[in-house]
């Protein structure tokens, strides 16, 4: 659609005061980067180009891109979907209720119509400035628009128009994320922990595999594994042997000389470190901030979020496990980041889980699951495909778990359940969010490049084709006819199913 390049060019024109040599919409292909400029693809079907130093981040809620630079400048980009044809005033209205969403706060004013199919607001106050264009069009397959928002410092907005423009000029529709058909592309192969053979998991051929079970204590083993590329780049983790056991502080240890922020050993060479309680999200973040930053510095998070999807699974599994009067629960979390040298961007994942035993007296607590995943910028999604793929595939031992004695035994069922439990809630979240992604991208690529799914109801084959008739046939041989009525164009021909 080369009408959208058009207006954005129109927008660092007018809004911006910057005239911009005009080109045809992008969206096929990948023009050559300025200078020192990093290509941001993987982001749930779209594709934009930043500056040094800017950073991408994709709201997992809505799928809206958030660009921040690196002296306060901010872009976003909003590309949605929307079923039915959309009136001037229907425009409008979305312009407006999206920028109150994507800028709760901010005194913007009023969209108003600027050409056909296209919006402008603005925001000026003491120390910022913004312009917007929301842009849309309608199809056979319903309405698309995308929502550019591009704000600064007061008096500064002029001064970024050319990175602000070349960036919306950059945004492209790539269709599905490619993660998955890229990970579907490896072959896997079975690895056996090699310390205990405590488990298996199935990891990409040709991988290093590093680790195995660790036990720092009778009621903590660790599986600690790291998982590199053939090219080193890519890094797959599992736990930290650094992390120790927690005790909660409590009055007795205070006033025997173990205050928080010591070291307590109950005996049995244990040893406990005296912390409170925090959840599994607060964990992820801290643990990246502090840890992963050593070797990965210059952090900046993306998305973060509590995940109790999994942990009601979980807990409703230790309620069924008698504890006597300690109460036993999970909490877990999981942020996005990115980190590392302005020419050398990483994207990073890390899923924690902190486990809760408390009782009247006092509390223990571990950190029961660390998963993590890092690869270069623009690879971080498929390094998190690899990972859930890793994770999910995990299993334990029968042998092992029947070995297990006592207090270990029992406590190696609980794991064992629970990590299926996990594995079924982290596969059925991560399905159900990939599926309304890939169902929204498809959409918005169709919409953007007037195109139709058809499916052959007696083979199954689903076809992407040009949007131009009302009918769809297919033969023997695979050739498609469009045709205005209901008529076979021949009797080889069946009608194809259009997808909505």
């Amino acid at each position: 659609m080369r009408v959208l390049l058009l207006l954005l060019l129109a927008l660092s024109a007018c809004s911006f005061n910057q005239k911009t040599k005009k080109s045809g919409y992008p969206s096929r292909g990948h023009p050559a980067l300025p200078e020192g400029w990093t290509r941001q693809a993987s982001l749930h079907g779209v594709e934009i180009d930043t500056p040094p130093g800017w950073r991408v981040g994709v709201d997992s809620k809505d799928g809206h891109l958030d660009i921040t630079g690196d002296h306060s400048e901010k872009a976003a980009i909003w590309p949605v979907f929307i079923e039915g044809d959309f009136s001037d005033s229907a425009a409008l209205a979305a312009a407006g209720g999206l920028l109150k969403k994507l800028r709760p706060g901010e005194a913007w004013s009023a969209p108003t119509k600027e050409n056909k199919g296209t919006a402008i607001a603005k925001m000026t106050n003491r120390n910022s400035e913004g312009r917007a264009l929301f842009w849309w069009t309608s199809t056979k397959v319903g309405s698309a628009a995308v929502l550019f928002v591009a704000t600064a410092p007061a008096g500064g907005l002029a001064e970024r128009a050319g990175q602000f423009g070349q960036i919306f000029k950059s945004f492209r529709m790539t269709g599905n994320d490619d993660a998955t058909e890229r990970t579907g592309k490896l072959s896997f192969v079975t690895w056996v922990d090699p310390v205990e053979h405590a488990f298996t998991m199935k990891v990409p051929q040709g991988w290093t595999v590093e680790g195995g079970l660790i036990r720092t204590s009778v009621i903590d083993p660790k599986a600690i594994w790291v998982i590199t590329s053939p090219e080193k780049d890519i890094r797959l983790t599992s736990g930290d042997k650094a992390i120790p056991l927690f005790t909660e502080p409590n009055e007795i240890l205070d006033a025997t000389g173990f205050p928080e922020g010591s070291w307590y050993s109950p005996g049995f060479d244990q040893r406990w470190f005296v912390r409170r309680f925090i959840s599994g999200f607060d964990y992820s973040k801290e643990y990246v901030a502090e840890t992963v930053s050593r070797d990965c510095p210059d952090v900046s998070f993306g998305d973060s979020r509590e995940r109790n999807d999994i942990d009601q699974a979980i807990n409703a599994i230790y309620a069924r496990y008698p504890t006597g009067s300690a109460a036993l629960s999970l909490s877990s979390g999981e942020t996005t980041y990115s980190c590392g040298a302005t020419d050398a961007r990483r994207d990073g994942y890390l899923f924690a889980s902190t486990l809760h035993l408390r009782s009247d007296r006092s509390g223990l607590w571990l950190v029961q699951n660390l998963f993590g995943s890092q690869a270069p910028t623009g690879q971080g999604a498929f390094a998190q495909e690899l990972l859930y793929r890793v994770v999910m595939s995990t299993r334990a031992d029968p042998d092992w778990v029947a070995r297990q004695q006592n207090a270990t035994a029992e406590a190696s069922r609980i794991i064992a359940e629970t990590h299926d439990a996990a594995t079924r809630a982290i596969t059925e979240a991560y399905e159900a969010r990939n599926a309304s992604m890939d169902e929204l991208s498809r959409r918005r690529s169709n919409a953007m490049l007037e195109t139709i799914d058809v499916v052959d109801p007696v083979t199954g084959t689903e076809f992407k084709i040009k949007s131009s008739s009302n009918y769809y046939w297919v033969d023997g041989q695979e050739r498609i006819v469009g045709t205005e009525t209901y008529t076979t164009p021949g009797i080889d021909f069946t009608p194809l199913i259009q997808r909505p």
